[in-house]
């Protein structure tokens, strides 16, 4: 039940991210590793919170952290992730004022940094888009799934000496590393993922 727990918090935060993804305006969210943002989303999840990506990546890394059952460790970890996540907050906030001045500063004032308030739900004016979701996410899933596996892995081989997970988590694994490699393809080989 433990493990169901920590897993279902990381499956949680990689929900939040899909959502987020699905609903955000283009080229404002994403993956890239410079900040950008040609326009401000103020809809959707962003309606709930400022940062509704990070949110998803603390839940994501929680889990993960909890499922080393080493309360100091997940305790002390997230302490550290939060303070990176803030650094990158302050960052991306002083950037936002500056691009978009009083419009980013009207939203902040009513939006909550960090904390979701599912009250403030703003219902988006463009259609969830699955296909931006999908490209956008279907690495952080993978990833993820990498990272149970390798966990789990490490305690196996701490108990017993063996580095062979049990069943569920390599079927995990695996099916993660299907449906990558299938969208991986997908994208690569065709239009169904563009746009």
């Amino acid at each position: 039940a433990y493990e169901v727990f920590c897993i279902s918090l990381s499956f949680l935060g990689l929900c939040f991210r899909f959502l987020t993804q699905g609903f955000a305006a283009p080229k404002s969210s994403g993956r890239a590793k410079r900040i950008k943002a040609q326009t401000l989303n103020t809809e959707g999840m962003y309606s709930c919170v400022r940062h509704p990506l990070y949110f998803g990546n603390f839940l994501v890394f929680s889990g993960l952290c909890l499922f080393t059952r080493n309360l100091w460790f997940a305790l002390s970890s997230s302490a550290l992730f939060l303070l990176f996540l803030e650094r990158i907050i302050a960052a991306e906030e002083a950037f936002l004022e500056e691009r978009f001045g009083k419009e980013f500063i009207d939203w902040a004032d009513h939006t909550p940094t960090f904390l979701p308030d599912p009250k403030r739900w703003k219902r988006p004016s463009r259609p969830f888009s699955l296909r931006r979701a999908i490209k956008r996410e279907y690495h952080t899933v993978f990833l993820v799934s990498c990272l149970f596996l390798a966990l789990e892995s490490l305690r196996t081989f701490l108990r017993s000496g063996s580095l062979l997970p049990r069943p569920f988590f390599l079927y995990f694994f695996l099916s993660s590393a299907f449906l990558y490699s299938f969208l991986r393809a997908l994208r690569k080989w065709t239009n169904m993922l563009k746009g």
